[in-house]
């Protein structure tokens, strides 16, 4: 009769693979949340951004304000209708009641009119008021 080896040692569940593979997957979700932001600025459907543009955090305290440009190059400040004038004004207030305020400028995607010498004249708006904080929204490329 053969006699059976038993070795002397118990059987063991090594944890430390599975702990790292929990913390990478953590790791990855929280990052992939952190660089969501769902911003409604105007019921428009905005232009695709190119992959190498990257998402940032969600406005501070919960508020957005939105600079939103249609197809036609109308302004829409927090979704109400402005002239440049009103912007201008909205903006030196925007300045005056927030020290460090970020604007989020959104455009139509397909427009009726070239509205790049708009976007520029519009960015230049924001940096005459003193806003340097601001952030072009779009949607993501399929």
């Amino acid at each position: 009769m053969h006699q059976i080896r038993r070795s002397d040692y118990t059987p063991r569940l090594e944890l430390a693979p599975i702990l790292d593979v929990v913390f990478v997957l953590l790791t990855f979700f929280i990052y992939s949340v952190a660089m969501m932001i769902q911003a409604d600025v105007l019921p428009v459907r905005l232009t695709a951004l190119t992959t190498g543009a990257s998402g940032s955090g969600a406005a501070r305290g919960g508020h957005l304000d939105a600079i939103t440009m249609d197809k036609t190059g109308r302004l829409y400040f927090n979704r109400q209708l402005v002239d440049p004038a009103q912007l201008d004004q909205r903006l030196q207030d925007l300045k005056k009641n927030n020290p460090h305020p970020r604007v989020y400028l959104a455009m139509q995607a397909q427009g009726d009119t070239d509205r790049g010498p708009l976007l520029i004249s519009l960015i230049e708006r924001v940096q005459r008021a003193g806003i340097s904080d601001f952030v072009i929204v779009g949607q993501k490329t399929p």
